[in-house]
């Protein structure tokens, strides 16, 4: 079962992917989540420093039926030997307060911990 999934306020369907593999890249996710439906946005969180994959990126579709599909066909699913976890995307703000416990949420200059991405 899926739970519900709301727009953000720019009327978009955030997914937050997990557990991707090494070798994942922007272009993958596109690919990826582009088989269940247009693709508005991928994001990959990288390593400030190495620039490296931190392993979880951002998917955004501005249909809820794309973004369902992704979560319900693609969570679980094999991805360069790692299966991937697909979750609707919860507000930053609720992810500050339930994580402002010190644990590497934000780096020396204070930023979050998807701040660079690897295009635009």
């Amino acid at each position: 079962m899926v739970a519900e999934i709301e727009p953000n306020a720019y009327g978009e369907y955030k997914l937050f992917v997990k557990n991707l593999p090494w070798s994942a890249t922007e272009d993958t996710l596109y690919s990826t989540f582009g088989t269940v439906g247009t693709v508005r946005f991928a994001r990959l969180c990288t390593d400030a420093n190495t620039g490296d994959s931190r392993g979880f990126g951002f998917v955004s579709y501005t249909n809820k039926d794309a973004a369902v599909a992704a979560i319900t066909k693609l969570n679980g699913k094999n991805m360069d030997g790692r299966q991937i976890v697909v979750l609707s995307a919860t507000s930053r703000g609720e992810n500050l307060k339930k994580e402002s416990n010190g644990h590497g949420n934000f780096n020396e200059t204070g930023k979050g911990i998807c701040f660079k991405f690897q295009k635009g």
